[in-house]
């Protein structure tokens, strides 16, 4: 199959606000590229060590549970409060990922040349093309104004 060509990190601002571009996030391999430290970007590293730090106290108290309470109620709670940690893990691990693909250029093309993020249009082919882009505010400059 042939890999369509990369966007460039302007285009991705213009069609990601404009709602004309789809974004996908490979977690796992967020994860991987942050434990080999191919990734510092302060907000993806402090989103990935924080769910995995849950994960590991989640871990923890479901073995506490299977110890202290029926195996059936442990089992069943622990399968589902797991579940869902783990989709709220994805979604702001996904999340911090866009967020930092949107705001740092260079964050953007590591994370498509280590298949961490991908991009793909709605296949209308107008993705609008501007000459120059106006860099988009800190959600926590903006807060404080």
């Amino acid at each position: 199959m042939k890999e369509p060509a990369p966007i460039t990190h302007d285009d991705f601002i213009v069609g990601y606000q404009s709602g004309r571009l789809g974004c996908s996030v490979n977690v796992l391999r967020v994860f991987s590229l942050v434990y080999s430290t191919k990734i510092r970007e302060k907000r993806v590293v402090t989103e990935v060590v924080g769910w995995s730090i849950g994960l590991l106290a989640m871990i923890c108290l479901w073995v506490w549970g299977i110890f202290s309470l029926p195996l059936l109620w442990a089992l069943a709670g622990g399968a589902l409060v797991m579940a869902v940690f783990c989709l709220s893990a994805l979604h702001r691990v996904g999340d911090a990922v866009i967020a930092a693909a949107l705001s740092d250029t260079a964050f953007y093309q590591v994370a498509l040349e280590q298949h961490a993020f991908g991009c793909a249009t709605d296949g209308e082919g107008n993705l609008p093309r501007l000459n120059k882009v106006v860099p988009m505010r800190d959600p926590r400059q903006a807060r404080r104004r």
